[in-house]
């Protein structure tokens, strides 16, 4: 099979889709029976290193060509268009371009495979699996303006509808995507993506030199996250706020991309007089966030919402002490009630904290809590299940 891996434009800023998308690659590297064209825009330092040396892995669309260019530019000015069309009730079909008809055609594509919320127009039948994240603007509408909420429905039903199979990680989002977008379940399928090949893999058994550990506060909690309202900062900064108030002097230290949202939690930080507990690092170089993991006493994760979360995954490969909020399939990944909390519970995310830090058995039973989970899920069929979606498909095309 011959099978376009989309992923145009998705960079270090799209947080765990980003990682979810390069691991993914990862894993479909050891196969040497398809061929695989990896359709990216820029030159990314991860992506080439994932399939150098692979005689059937392929970088296509590369660099920012006139083409391309002027593709990206129409194709977001019609979605822009398309939403305020929609918003006022004008019902117009405008037309769809895509620079990609050559490549479907020379290569002879059999499959596009998107790995993230989005996916190319004018395939030409040719099947098109996507990975649907999650649906959260329908559980936390407040957390978009408008025009957000308008240009994510659009999009989420273009790319539901028009998508042959929706790979999905977790029992939850294929539920939502069943209720809200009407998909037939059989088209919704369940995959979880491995653990073998998280972006820390090289490090591991290695020394790592970091000059950024060398000006950290010794003693720190992490949160690696993107500074979106789900991601639940705020309440996380009232805990630290509640524990330095008893006495409990708590270090936390964040990375990930800095939103507009950012500057309410700055303000946050300085109104409670935390400027030296708490730190944003926005995005750290993987050598840096590995150090930060392995150095931390423990990582915090008080989202709201969250399709599946890498850092919690992170947290248990690595036996870095971890807790989180009970919200969709965290509880599921943890195992373990002792180290979950209602993330709209202050008093109760400040209570866990300080028994990361300073309760040496609470944190001993979480580590092999985590050793267990971590065994359990090394042996994985992702590759195999995702094999029996592509031939199914092909097998589809072909009757």
């Amino acid at each position: 099979m011959n099978i376009l891996y989309f992923i145009p434009y998705i960079s270090k800023k799209d947080g765990g889709i980003y990682q979810y998308s390069l691991s993914l690659l990862e894993s479909l590297s050891v196969d040497t029976q398809n061929n695989y064209y990896i359709y990216h825009l820029t030159q990314n330092p991860e992506i080439e290193e994932i399939i150098k040396n692979k005689r059937n892995f392929f970088h296509v669309g590369i660099g920012k060509t006139k083409e391309n260019v002027i593709y990206f530019i129409i194709r977001n000015l019609f979605k822009v268009i398309d939403a305020i069309l929609i918003f006022y009730r004008y019902n117009i079909k405008l037309p769809k371009i895509s620079p990609l008809i050559n490549i479907l055609k020379g290569y002879k594509i059999d499959i596009i495979h998107c790995p993230f919320q989005a996916i190319p127009e004018n395939v030409h039948n040719i099947p098109v699996i996507s990975t649907m994240h999650d649906v959260q603007d329908l559980h936390f509408p407040s957390f978009f303006t408008p025009e957000q909420r308008v240009q994510r429905a659009i999009n989420s039903e273009n790319i539901i509808s028009n998508s042959d199979t929706v790979i999905v990680s977790y029992q939850h989002i294929k539920s939502d995507i069943i209720k809200y977008f009407n998909k037939p379940e059989d088209k919704v399928q369940i995959l979880k993506i491995s653990v073998k090949n998280l972006w820390f893999k090289p490090f591991i058994g290695k020394e790592i030199q970091s000059d950024l550990i060398n000006n950290i506060p010794e003693n720190y909690i992490l949160y690696p996250a993107i500074t979106w309202k789900h991601k639940n900062h705020i309440n996380l900064i009232k805990a630290i706020k509640i524990l330095k108030d008893k006495g409990r002097k708590v270090n936390l230290l964040c990375t990930g991309g800095k939103t507009k949202f950012y500057q309410d939690i700055s303000d946050m930080i300085k109104s409670l007089k935390l400027e030296e507990n708490i730190s944003f690092l926005g995005i750290v170089n993987n050598e840096d966030l590995y150090n930060l993991y392995i150095n931390s006493k423990g990582v915090v994760i008080p989202t709201f919402y969250e399709a599946g979360s890498y850092v919690l995954m992170e947290s248990i490969i690595l036996n870095i002490p971890v807790i989180c909020s009970n919200v969709t399939s965290l509880p599921e990944t943890i195992e373990n009630e002792d180290y979950i909390f209602d993330p709209y519970n202050i008093d109760e995310i400040a209570n866990k904290i300080e028994l990361l830090l300073f309760d040496e058995n609470f944190r001993k039973s979480n580590i092999q809590n985590s050793k267990r989970i971590a065994v359990e899920n090394t042996n994985d069929e992702l590759l195999t299940n995702l094999f029996k979606i592509y031939h199914k498909l092909i097998y589809k095309q072909v009757q």
